[in-house]
């Protein structure tokens, strides 16, 4: 019998699938769900360890760019100072004239802080910037731009600051040729009043100094050094000769002036001490030209009163023992005195280093007589 052909499968022809038998779990709590959310112990302490490493790193990373971050200040006030390396020459800053500078500055914010700190007046290790002038440049005065001259300064340089701008926003200096030349050693026209005579040992020193004040010194007169007895107790309470050793010397200008030896020795004669005396009287004598007695005659009172004279002792005392007259003098001419009242000064004979009180001498100045006509 010859085969049937197939015929699709319907659904009626399938067996029926067997029946599930669902198992319901009891419901979960809710700390069980929590639970099932968090992270296992491992998981957590994976995660502890690496915040251990991130965190610190994230805050370095932070500070960092903090400090890292530029910042400008203004306002910023200093002292400058100027020097050279030359050995052969000085520089003087002139302008600003009280050395303070106003300047912007720019940079890191760790190194601002740090910079400025020791521009502060008066902070441990602080100190006026010095400014490195170049040793090149030719002498006289000198104008040179603030800002360039500051940011070659390692203080600035170094900690990656850069100065924006400057007021003034020039600074003037002054650069000479440092010489040397020879000097007279002297005393001091205040003290060479009580010094009969002075030597020095040595007598001429050398100065080196810059060569403006130098040729200054020259022109106003001899190159002196002064030699600085004004201390010395030996001229104090002694007389006659002393030896001084060790006398200070100094210029009049102090600032880079150095001398080739800071002392010298020296033999000092100090004057006696003066005394004061007064002449109960004085005579006066006229004196006038040949014949004038025959045609005029002058009146006047022969003796003068009460002389004050000041001297060493040893002179005074001649004339309070009479070993010196002390007398007076006028002269009278016709030329030059009229017929009547007149006043004249008196001339006084005294012995040497001695002279007239200042009284005295404002009495002798108007001197009074009479010329009259025979």
């Amino acid at each position: 019998m010859p085969d049937s052909p197939l015929k699709p499968a319907v659904e009626s022809d399938r067996p029926a699938p067997a029946a599930l038998n669902l198992d319901y779990a009891r419901p979960r709590s809710f700390g069980e769900r929590v639970r099932d959310r968090l992270p296992s112990a491992d998981r957590a302490m994976g995660v502890l360890k690496n915040l251990i490493v991130v965190v610190p790193l994230t805050l370095l990373i932070w500070v960092y760019a903090e400090r890292e971050q530029a910042v400008t200040v203004p306002g910023n006030i200093f002292p400058v100072q100027v020097r050279t390396t030359a050995p052969d020459r000085v520089v003087v800053l002139r302008w600003p004239a009280d050395h303070n500078l106003i300047v912007e500055l720019s940079g890191p914010r760790a190194k601002m802080d740090e910079v400025r700190q020791k521009l502060l007046p008066g902070a441990p290790g602080s100190a006026p910037v010095q400014l490195l002038i170049d040793p090149q440049l030719g002498t006289g005065p000198q104008e040179l731009t603030a800002a360039a001259q500051l940011n070659n300064h390692p203080l600035f340089k170094n900690n990656g600051i850069t100065v924006k701008s400057c007021q003034p926003p020039y600074i003037k200096v002054d650069i000479d040729v440092i010489e040397e030349r020879d000097a007279v050693v002297k005393v001091p026209p205040q003290i060479a009043a009580n010094l009969e005579n002075v030597t020095f040992v040595p007598r001429v020193v050398k100065v080196r100094a810059p060569k403006r004040l130098l040729d200054a010194a020259e022109q106003a007169g001899e190159l002196s050094v002064w030699a600085d007895l004004s201390k010395r107790e030996e001229l104090k309470k002694r007389t006659g000769t002393v030896e001084l050793k060790n006398v200070p010397l100094y210029w009049d200008h102090r600032e880079f002036v150095t001398l080739s030896t800071p002392v010298a020795d020296a033999n000092v004669v100090i004057k006696t001490a003066d005394v004061t005396y007064t002449i109960p009287s004085v005579t006066v004598f006229k004196v006038t030209p040949a014949g004038f007695d025959d045609t005029n005659t002058v009146t006047y009172n022969p003796s003068f009163p009460n002389v004050g004279v000041v001297g060493p002792a040893d002179q005074v005392q001649a004339i309070k023992d009479g070993k010196f007259t002390v007398q007076a003098r006028f002269v009278v001419s016709a030329l030059n005195h009229k017929v009547g009242p007149n006043k004249t000064r008196l001339q006084f004979d005294l012995p040497p280093n001695v002279k007239l009180s200042e009284e005295t001498m404002e009495r002798a100045g108007a001197f009074d007589f009479t010329m009259g006509v025979r």
